[in-house]
């Protein structure tokens, strides 16, 4: 009697087990499917993969066309963040556009006075021996639009980029601030910067870090109002740096 209920324990067990085994496969392969679908939500791949949408950015900016005795110093430059959304042209989704908004700030250091007074602005070229610090700020919002080439597929995460194309810039905030032995002044709204720009762009990279350059296609400051500084309606930024896509 106590064999067979033993039997019978022994039996039901080993029947449970059974049971078990499939089902803890199933959870497994669920848990793995579910990993895939994050995976594919964060990293952007699958079937219908998007890569390349959020990134950041650092630049040096070279003003170029500026007026002789105007002077750059310091190390002058553009910090950008945004998002581009993209939209693939092809099934291989290797070839595509880029639309996106981003936000910049862009900062020059030179001998480019621009103040007020109880008369309106003024503008003019300081020498060397009147400031301590001397700089102009703006603040864009972006509107990025790309041609996008890369080497892409659905299992790569590592793959080559050549990106070209065109950013409208609305600039929303401007100030300037002039630093010497006697005074530290900032002056905002200044009204001798252009409230839109155009910046042709090109992206060549590899992996997670891009090489960039931008040229802004329309001068930095208004023609109309630089008329005391000769040749600064031509002024323009050529920008070269680093930029990384997070997602």
């Amino acid at each position: 009697m106590k064999r067979k209920s033993l039997f019978s324990i022994t039996a039901s067990v080993l029947f449970c087990a059974a049971a078990l085994i499939p089902s803890g496969y199933s959870y497994s392969q669920q848990a793995d499917e579910n990993k895939s679908m994050f995976s594919s939500f964060v990293r952007g791949k699958g079937p219908r993969y998007l890569d390349d949408q959020l990134f950041v950015a650092l630049t040096y900016n070279v003003l170029t066309s500026m007026p002789q005795q105007m002077n750059q110093y310091s190390f002058p430059n553009t910090i950008s963040f945004g998002y581009v959304r993209d939209i693939p042209l092809n099934k291989r989704r290797n070839i595509g556009l880029g639309v996106g908004v981003g936000y910049s700030f862009h900062t020059y250091y030179t001998n480019l006075s621009m103040t007020k007074n109880d008369s309106g602005p003024l503008i003019s070229i300081m020498d060397s021996d009147q400031f301590k610090n001397n700089r102009f700020s703006m603040q864009s919002i972006d509107f990025p639009i790309q041609l996008r080439f890369r080497g892409s597929t659905a299992e790569k995460y590592r793959f080559w980029r050549v990106y070209a194309g065109v950013t409208p810039s609305w600039v929303v905030r401007t100030h300037a601030t002039v630093k010497n032995d006697y005074m530290k002044v900032r002056y905002y709204n200044l009204p001798y910067l252009e409230n839109w720009l155009f910046t042709a762009n090109l992206q060549v990279g590899y992996g997670k870090f891009t090489l960039k350059a931008d040229y802004t296609i329309n001068s930095l400051f208004k023609s109309s109002l630089v008329q005391d500084v000769p040749g600064l309606e031509d002024t323009r930024s050529l920008n070269f740096g680093l930029l990384v896509y997070i997602l």
